[in-house]
């Protein structure tokens, strides 16, 4: 299934923690085998969240792979380098899988006890994308209330009729999977006020009185869900919600705001800890990185989890405010090996961003204004194309007119782009004329802010 913005929330996923994985259980109780052909890397891997971790399988020359590992019932992630696919596991069962790297979606076919359900979720994804656009319940967020809402259901029931008609699956996948469909909706529900303001550009956009908030009749301590994406996404809606309602107290940032939230909220272990663990990912964007790795660390009770936490916390650190920034070496439009040496003397503003990521390319007609008010002075708009193809960048290029420095990243696993922890784009890291970094995640160029914090650097 073609996810990209998953899939590079994955690929950071795998970087950000291979710096410590914890080691699996003698008692494994999962055997995974299959063929890669045309691969997209020497390995694929299986990504879990509890334990949080991943289990990598390198592929022999003729691209097949064979080994057993420890798992609890759930959904996972398999992620070949390019692509990805949800998968689901359970104990004391076998799973085999056939994927022709150049056709992912198409290719995909199951073996072993597991299979029917396996082939559902494969099935499911490519009925889902058969409805293009219309699959996504974003999509009606720019109607009215009443619209939103009947579209939103009939899609919903939709998938719970699709479910239902396949008579091959098992108990408790039939019940997880009815469970992830609810809370895809329940969040839909609760994202909608968010993205009509987002889409119309009508910031002034409140929802009515009467609109249905059914994510405040989840339970959110039940760990038997926290192996469930939208659990976990109803999780991050929920604390959200109640961080909105009392405010973010003077000298707190979001972040930190967040993580005492959620330590207050959240009363099972197991869900706080693994949502803990996966709000480490997060601290590259908190000005209090080490007040929320204090509280983070706090919830966290497993000892190797709080090693994973501590060289997390460590590797955030390095490109922390007041830290010289990692270099890069990337190429312009022309071939030419442009880096980040070749600015120093010269304050730096960098965008990260994809021509596939419609957040990105709402902020190019701001940037083009930022750029504008600072020609001809000492600060340097750098623009670095990531995760994406040469051909759409150059196309975007000429389509955008977009000038200056622009620069194109081959490899999105560049070590300056694992320094940085990215984990998302757009991001923008703004430093000194020395290298130092001043916020290695720098305010938008849509905020008003950015410009008077660009002049006083111009006055030091």
């Amino acid at each position: 299934m073609k996810r990209i913005c998953t899939a590079v929330f994955i690929l950071f996923y795998i970087i950000f923690f291979s710096v410590f994985q914890p080691a699996l259980s003698a008692q494994n109780n999962f055997h995974f085998s299959g063929t890669i052909e045309n691969p997209n890397a020497d390995s694929i891997v299986i990504i879990q969240y509890y334990p949080t971790s991943f289990h990598r399988f390198d592929l022999d020359e003729n691209g097949n792979f064979e080994d057993s590992l420890q798992v609890e019932e759930g959904f996972y992630w398999l992620a070949d380098g390019t692509e990805t696919t949800e998968i689901y596991l359970a104990p004391n069962n076998d799973l085999g899988v056939f994927i022709d790297g150049k056709e992912f979606d198409e290719t995909l076919q199951f073996t072993g006890s597991l299979s029917n359900e396996n082939d559902y979720l494969a099935r499911k994804a490519r009925w889902l994308e058969s409805f293009g656009s219309f699959s996504v319940y974003s999509v009606y967020t720019v109607k009215s209330e009443q619209d939103f809402l009947y579209y939103s259901d009939s899609l919903y029931q939709e998938r719970v009729a699709y479910l239902k008609n396949d008579k091959t699956l098992n108990k408790q996948f039939r019940s997880l999977s009815a469970k992830d469909d609810e809370f895809d909706l329940i969040v839909a529900i609760d994202s909608y006020a968010g993205f009509r303001r987002f889409y119309t550009k009508d910031e002034e956009f409140r929802k009515s009185d009467t609109f249905p908030e059914p994510i405040r009749d989840i339970d959110f301590d039940n760990p038997s869900w926290i192996n469930l994406s939208s659990y976990r996404n109803a999780i991050v809606h929920w604390v959200n919600r109640k961080v909105g309602d009392v405010g973010v107290q003077e000298g707190e940032d979001w972040s930190l705001a967040w993580v005492k939230m959620m330590e207050r909220s959240l009363q099972d272990k197991k869900v706080r800890e693994v949502m803990s663990i996966n709000w480490l990912s997060r601290m590259t964007s908190s000005k209090q990185v080490d007040s929320v790795y204090f509280y983070l660390d706090k919830m966290i009770t497993r000892k190797d989890f709080k090693k994973m936490a501590l060289n997390a916390y460590r590797k955030v650190n390095k490109t922390a405010k007041g830290m010289p920034s990692p270099g890069f070496t990337f190429k312009d439009r022309n071939d030419k090996q442009v880096s980040l040496d070749d600015f120093r003397g010269k304050i730096v503003y960098i965008d990260i961003w994809a021509t596939w990521c419609g957040p990105c390319i709402s902020e190019i007609p701001k940037l083009k204004e930022v750029t504008n008010h600072f020609k001809g002075k000492d600060v340097v708009f750098i623009s670095i194309c990531q995760d994406d193809t040469h051909e759409r960048w150059i196309k975007m290029l000429d389509n955008k007119e977009l000038k200056g420095v622009q620069l194109y990243a081959e490899n999105k696993e560049d070590s300056f782009f694992t320094d940085y922890s990215l984990n998302g784009i757009p991001r923008f890291i703004l430093l000194d004329r020395n290298g130092i970094i001043v916020s290695p995640n720098a305010k938008r160029p849509s905020n008003p802010e950015l410009i008077s914090e660009l002049e006083g650097l111009l006055e030091k």
